[in-house]
C-alpha cells in the first residue's frame, strides 16, 4: 500500500524498470523488517514466558548479583586475611606416597583401594537406585495414542485417556489446565496471535508430518540407549574408581615438553576453562527445563567459594615452586615466582599469559585445582541432561584435558586433580539430594507437561518456535 501511494504522488518518476526493481526492492525491504519484528517478539515472549519484565528483571537481577559476589570475593581474595603458614612440603610428599607405586608400593595400593572404596560407597548409598532410563519416564503417559497431535497437545490427550487405559478417576483428578498465569499447550492456544508471520517457521510444514507433529509416547521395556543412559548418569562413581589409574597414566604423557603440547595444554588450560561454562549455561536454557541454568549458576558458584575458604585456610604450593626452590625455601605471600604457565609459554612466547601468570595472586592455590572441579561438574550436568553420548563424552574430554594441562604445566600434582574431582562429586551429590535440586527442577517440569501447562512445562527454544516443525528439537522429552 505504501508503494502504491508513492507512486499515485508522484514520488516515484522513473523508468518503468526502474520502478518495478524499486518497488520489488521496497517490498523486499517491508518483509525483511515484518519478519525481523516477529522475530523480535517472538524471541521476547520466549524469554519472558508468561513473566512482566520487571518480574524478568528481578530474577535476572538475582542471578547477576550472585554471580559479581562470586566475582568480587575471587577478585579481592589477597585482601582477606590468611594464615601465615604456607603448607609447601605437605602435597610434595603426599602426591608420591599415594600415586607413584614404583617408590611407595604400599601407599599406592592404598590409594587405589580408597578411591575405590570411595565409588563403591557413593553408588551404593547415592546411585544404586538411579531409574533405567531419563527421569521422565515414570511421569509422562506410556500408553501409544494412535493419533497425530499437534506440538505438546497434552491436555486434550489426557481428557480423552479413558479408551486408552487411563482411569477416569485420575483423568477427573488432574489440576485444571486453564489457571491463571499458564497457558495449555493446546494448540489452539491464543498466546500467539501471529498469522502469516508464522509462514518462516512453518518450513512448509503439513498435517502429514508425523516426525514433527506427533507427541511419542515413552517406549514401555528398557532398551539399550536407557541402559547407556544409567550408566552415563554414574559418570561420578566412574571417575572417581578411575581417577588413580586416569591420573598416572595422564602424568606419564608429561614429558617430554615441546611446542606442540604447549598449545593443546593452554587450550584446555585457558579458552576451554573460561568458554565452556557460559556455552553449558546457554545450551541448559535453551534446550532444557526452567531453572537448570540456575542451577548450574549456583553450583559454580558455591563450588567456587569451597575452593578459595580451602585456599584461605590450607594454603599449598604447587610442583613449580618445587622445582624452582626445591623443599627447603620457606614461602611467603609477598612472593613473586613465575608459575608453570608461564614457564611452558616461554617455549612458544606468548607474552601476554606469561605477564598474567608471572604474579598470580593464587599462587599458593594449589589444592585443590579449580579447573579440574569445574569440568567435573560440567561433565556430570552435561551427562545428567543432554540425550547424546558425543556431547556426553565431550565432557569427559574435557575432564581428561584439563587434569594433563594441570599436570603438564605443573600448576597441580595429581591429588589436587583428584580433589577438585571430590569437590565436585560433593557438590553434585547435594544438588541431586537436595530438594530443591535437580529433582524437584526435573520433576517440575514434567508435571507440568503432563498437565498441559505450557509456562512451566517448555523451553526456551520451544516457546520460540512454537508449533513449528524446530519445536521437537528443543524438546527434552520428544
Amino acid at each position: 500500500m505504501l508503494v502504491k501511494q508513492l507512486i499515485k504522488r508522484g514520488l516515484v518518476k522513473t523508468h518503468p524498470i526502474v520502478k518495478r526493481v524499486s518497488t520489488r526492492l521496497l517490498l523486499l525491504l517491508l518483509k525483511v523488517v515484518k519478519y525481523i519484528h516477529f522475530l523480535v517478539t517472538k524471541l521476547a515472549l520466549a524469554i519472558l514466558n508468561d513473566r512482566t519484565w520487571k518480574q524478568f528483571g528481578i530474577d535476572f537481577g538475582i542471578d547477576f548479583v550472585f554471580v559479581m559476589v562470586c566475582v568480587l570475593v575471587a577478585s579481592s581474595i589477597n585482601y582477606i586475611p590468611r594464615p601465615d603458614q604456607i603448607f609447601y612440603k605437605f602435597l610434595y610428599r603426599f602426591d608420591t606416597y599415594f600415586f607413584d607405586i614404583g617408590k611407595l608400593p604400599i601407599g599406592s595400593i592404598t590409594g587405589v583401594l580408597l578411591t575405590c572404596l570411595g565409588a563403591y560407597i557413593l553408588n551404593y548409598f547415592y546411585y544404586n537406585n538411579e531409574e533405567d532410563g531419563s527421569f521422565e519416564s515414570s511421569m509422562l503417559p506410556q500408553p501409544n495414542y494412535g493419533f497425530k497431535l499437534k506440538p505438546l497437545q497434552v491436555s486434550s490427550v489426557l481428557m480423552q485417556s479413558g479408551n486408552s487405559g487411563m482411569a477416569s478417576s485420575t483423568a477427573s483428578s488432574r489440576p485444571s489446565i486453564s489457571t491463571a498465569g499458564s497457558s495449555t499447550l493446546s494448540p489452539t492456544s491464543d498466546l500467539n496471535n501471529f498469522t502469516e508471520e508464522e509462514e518462516l517457521f512453518e518450513l512448509n510444514a503439513t498435517s502429514a508430518d508425523s516426525e514433527y507433529y506427533h507427541f511419542k509416547p515413552l517406549q514401555t521395556e528398557a532398551t539399550t540407549e536407557e541402559f547407556i543412559n544409567k550408566w552415563w548418569r554414574k559418570i561420578p562413581v566412574i571417575l572417581l574408581c578411575s581417577a588413580w589409574i586416569v591420573l598416572n597414566i595422564l602424568f606419564a604423557f608429561k614429558q617430554p615438553v615441546y611446542k606442540t603440547k604447549n598449545i593443546i595444554a593452554w587450550v584446555f588450560h585457558v579458552p576451554v576453562h573460561f568458554i565452556v561454562p557460559p556455552m553449558i549455561g546457554t545450551w541448559l536454557y535453551i534446550w532444557h527445563a526452567p531453572g537448570a541454568v540456575r542451577l548450574f549458576t549456583f553450583c559454580m558458584g558455591l563450588q567456587n567459594m569451597a575452593l578459595l575458604f580451602t585456599y584461605l585456610v590450607f594454603p599449598n604450593a604447587p610442583p613449580t615452586f618445587i622445582k624452582l626452590y626445591g623443599d627447603n625455601k620457606v614461602p611467603t605471600f609477598d612472593m613473586i615466582y613465575s608459575d608453570g604457565q608461564a614457564s611452558q609459554d616461554k617455549k612458544f612466547s606468548i607474552f601476554y599469559h606469561r605477564a598474567v601468570y608471572y604474579a598470580t595472586p593464587l599462587k599458593f592455590a594449589s589444592f585443590p585445582s579449580l579447573h579440574s572441579a569445574f569440568a567435573c561438574l560440567i561433565c556430570f550436568f552435561v551427562c545428567h541432561y543432554s540425550r547424546w553420548s558425543s556431547f556426553k563424552l565431550l565432557g569427559v574430554i574435557n575432564v581428561l584435558g584439563q587434569w594433563w594441562a594441570d599436570l603438564y604445566f605443573d600448576h597441580h600434582w595429581r591429588v589436587d586433580n583428584l580433589g577438585g574431582l571430590i569437590y565436585a562429586i560433593v557438590t553434585w551429590t547435594l544438588l541431586k539430594n537436595w530438594h530443591h535440586g535437580l529433582a524437584d527442577v526435573d520433576t517440575r517440569f514434567t508435571k507440568a507437561r503432563v498437565q498441559g501447562d505450557y509456562v512451566n512445562g517448555s523451553t526456551m527454544g520451544m516457546r520460540l518456535f512454537r508449533n513449528t516443525k524446530l519445536q521437537n528439537l528443543f524438546d527434552p522429552l520428544s
